[in-house]
């Protein structure tokens, strides 16, 4: 997070990128990418065709509308009480607030060109700060290849709590918060649609390794199914095979990634409790999930969504719980794997409006099947009106110390929010 009177490189980059691109190329012909951020699995662009019918471009009049400058955002104040109970460890009660949301320039002078800047905002007692989520700019060459140029999201993978495919992106899922936003990453994006198939190559900077990582990306669809082929040869040499797929089936949507990685750069830890150098080995990581949705009323609806991850980056057996002191001493200052354990399972239940009332309940469960460890939270939320909301979660992790969901061991977290004026504008 930045303070908002102070801009990092990263930010000064993303806003050089977008007005760089945008004195070359606003001249172009045919504007053809998305009105919301992302890169989702055939979502990278869509084509636009001009119809003139008295006089009137409707592409242009639909995609411009009155305004070239168009101001959008958020707003919330909340307040939360937390409740902490461990069995070795006393602790008092807390009370955390903060104002927060978005704020979101999206400048489109004509069809041929975009331009948008995407800003989180908060504010706390103890100060405020602003993070730049997404600055980039849109445009074609010749109605053929659309281009993004600057901070934008990336997103390969179709997986929903782990995305082993997901490797370009430098803001990873979030498995306790699945649906939070990404922050962008610099990068540079080329999309040419044919038919029902995208092609992608991406040139994403590294400012750590002072090289480039490069990337192309096919997607195609077979049917009802969407499957991707990707191959990124990563700024430290680090190459990697990736393979998506999403399978709609009666039950709900199937979906599954594969990644085969060579010159992996973090050490691998042996049995026998030595760090050993894993640059030569191939490593595979897999993961399988299914996401379903059931309208169980005039207003109501149940999801449910489950996912088990093969970790080939990870370890069978779990030295950082058993023997966590010697873990530490072998590992001090050195680089690992980010996730610890070599299998992992999540699901996640959730409920809205049920019988028609203003109310929402959500159920999370993550676990490390290498430790034994585990994540359980429940939620209930109720929302009066659009301005008001309350949530009651209680959060239970479960594990001896250091595992992978319960790293001080047994706890439970009781935490009360009120929200108020939250909307969107």
């Amino acid at each position: 997070m930045q303070p908002f009177t102070t801009y990092s490189s990263r930010t000064g980059l993303a806003l050089t990128m977008v007005l760089a691109v945008g004195q070359v190329n606003a001249g172009d012909d045919v504007f053809g990418t998305p009105a919301e951020p992302g890169d989702d699995l055939f979502g990278g662009a869509s084509l636009v065709t001009d119809v003139i019918a008295n006089e009137v471009n409707l592409a242009e009049d639909m995609l411009t509308g009155d305004e070239v400058l168009n101001w959008s955002g958020s707003f919330a104040w909340q307040s939360a009480g937390i409740l902490i109970d461990q069995p070795t460890v006393e602790h008092d009660p807390q009370v955390q607030s903060e104002l927060s949301g978005n704020l979101k320039l999206d400048a489109r002078p004509n069809v041929d060109y975009r331009v948008l800047l995407n800003l989180d905002y908060s504010a706390t007692a103890d100060g405020s700060s602003s993070l730049l989520r997404e600055a980039f700019a849109d445009f074609d060459l010749d109605n053929q290849l659309f281009i993004r140029a600057g901070q934008q999201t990336l997103q390969w993978g179709v997986g929903y709590f782990y995305s082993p495919a997901d490797t370009l992106s430098q803001d990873s899922i979030d498995a306790n918060d699945p649906d939070q936003d990404r922050i962008g990453t610099m990068a540079a994006k080329i999309h040419k649609p044919k038919g029902t198939a995208n092609y992608y190559a991406y040139l994403i900077p590294d400012d750590t390794a002072n090289s480039y990582s490069i990337a192309v990306k096919g997607e195609w669809l077979l049917g009802s199914q969407e499957w991707g082929l990707g191959v990124v040869r990563q700024a430290n040499n680090e190459l990697n095979l990736v393979v998506t797929g999403s399978v709609p089936t009666d039950l709900g949507d199937l979906f599954t990634e594969y990644n085969l990685s060579l010159g992996e750069t973090s050490l691998g830890l042996s049995a026998a409790g030595s760090l050993y150098d894993r640059s030569d080995e191939l490593l595979q990581q897999f993961t399988v999930g299914m996401r379903a949705s059931q309208d169980i009323g005039p207003d109501s609806s149940l999801s449910l969504s489950g996912q088990y991850y093969y970790n080939g980056l990870g370890y069978t057996e779990p030295t950082w719980s058993t023997a966590a002191n010697d873990w530490q001493s072998l590992t001090l200052g050195r680089e690992v794997a980010e996730q610890l354990s070599q299998q992992l399972a999540a699901l996640m239940i959730q409920l809205a409006d049920p019988y028609g009332l203003p109310l929402s309940a959500s159920m999370l469960a993550l676990s490390s099947l290498t430790d034994g460890s585990a994540m359980l939270k429940s939620t209930v939320t109720l929302s009066p009106n659009d301005f008001v909301s309350t949530a009651l979660s209680v959060t239970t992790l479960m594990g001896d110390p250091g595992g992978e969901y319960a790293p001080m061991g047994d706890l439970s977290r009781y935490e009360l929010t009120l929200t108020l004026g939250s909307q969107s504008f």
